[in-house]
């Protein structure tokens, strides 16, 4: 699924492949993004480019509730390690994060 979609125009037969920059943050606290194709980013999910991180982020939250930790609560324990994931604005192109900025639309949503 490397291409994100993939039309035809009803002139022609070639196919024109829609992959927007999105603006990509390493983690929850770093305000500053930066601009890659949506696919990049779709690629690296499904290649498995963050498995271990959210095998350990699995596996607390697991044993929280085995542990009898209401689920509200358990999700409260693996906070700080979600905040770590990298995220992505679907919706546009960011010059930063912040309430304020007006996205660059990409077209996704």
């Amino acid at each position: 699924m490397c291409d994100l979609i993939s039309s035809s125009s009803a002139n022609s037969s070639a196919n024109v492949e829609f992959n927007p920059l999105v603006s990509l943050f390493p983690n929850a606290y770093e305000n500053l993004p930066t601009d890659i194709p949506a696919a990049e980013f779709i690629k690296g999910i499904q290649g498995h480019a963050h498995s271990a991180l959210v095998g350990i982020i699995r596996q607390r939250f697991k044993t929280a509730l085995e542990r009898g930790v209401d689920y509200d609560r358990a999700k409260r324990v693996v906070d700080s390690q979600k905040k770590k994931l990298p995220s992505v604005s679907f919706a546009g192109v960011l010059p930063m994060r912040d309430k304020m900025a007006t996205p660059q639309f990409t077209g996704l949503l």
